[in-house]
């Protein structure tokens, strides 16, 4: 049975499409546009049109639209040919299933914290039919990194409020749509080597030491064995069934450049038993 979108005469916004590229244009604009599903994927955070790119060239996208809370950013995105509109990813809600895939990159260390970061991933859940990615910042060797006097440049940057470690995904995939969610992974990606000490800086560095800062100083680089170390997580959120999910999964992870080896965790949510009843003492 085909599916209707039912969607609000007073939504609807014929002009959006024809806005010139210079032009800023609100969600509102494009929310009738969407539910019609008019778009192949939406990008949370679209900036300033970078990772329209990627989703085009990595997943075969065809037509997006993006999203940013930034008029500068997203005046930048137009003004380079995307469809790019304002919008706060933490407050819109996106229409069912009205798309292919949502990409979020970069976009869930700057939220005040996990639970924005959930309703961020479980809106992205609800409008996508085959996956979601979503890319940040890793966070999870912090603590270690301090104890040896160190920390990752990016760690010490104001606009990073809310910084997700392994663990914080793990909990927002158990609270994730478990009706839709088939799987969950989530990856270090880009491996850095103990020997590349321009991400790390002192921990007294200061704060929003910028990437190019970060190559001035001069460090003796202590024992980092055992230590894994990336530069990014990524989360891949699998919502469609696939005949052969294992073949599925080893083509994304080509196309999102990751390996295998540096899985940290797969989640399904039918395979996950419900929890023993707790025992009485």
């Amino acid at each position: 049975m085909k599916e209707s979108v039912a969607v609000s005469q007073q939504a609807r916004s014929p002009s959006a499409g024809d806005m010139l590229p210079t032009e800023l244009a609100s969600w509102t604009d494009y929310a009738a546009m969407v539910a019609e599903r008019q778009f192949d994927f939406l990008d949370i955070g679209a900036s300033a049109g970078g990772s329209m790119k990627y989703a085009q060239r990595k997943f075969q996208g065809t037509r997006g639209l993006g999203i940013d809370i930034d008029e500068k950013k997203v005046s930048q995105a137009r003004a380079a040919g995307h469809e790019v509109c304002i919008g706060n990813a933490a407050e819109i809600e996106l229409p069912r299933n009205c798309v292919r895939f949502v990409i979020c990159n970069h976009v869930l260390e700057h939220l005040p914290n996990r639970a924005s970061a959930q309703k961020v991933l479980n809106s992205a859940i609800v409008a996508a039919r085959n996956f979601v990615l979503v890319r940040v910042p890793y966070f999870d060797a912090d603590g270690m990194l301090a104890h040896k006097g160190l920390k990752f440049y990016h760690s010490d940057w104001s606009g990073h409020t809310n910084r997700l470690t392994a663990l914080d995904f793990y909990f927002l995939a158990r609270n994730a749509n478990k009706r839709k969610v088939k799987e969950v992974f989530l990856y270090g990606r880009n491996k850095i080597s103990a020997e590349d000490s321009t991400f790390f800086v002192p921990l007294d560095a200061p704060i929003n030491t910028t990437a190019i800062q970060a190559k001035s100083f001069e460090l003796a680089m202590p024992s980092m064995a055992g230590l894994p170390l990336f530069k990014e997580l990524l989360l891949l959120v699998r919502l469609s069934n696939m005949e052969d999910p294992q073949k599925c999964q080893a083509t994304m992870e080509r196309r999102c450049n990751v390996e295998h080896e540096n899985l940290l965790f797969q989640y399904a949510p039918a395979a996950i038993e419900s929890p023993p009843a707790a025992v009485e003492s």
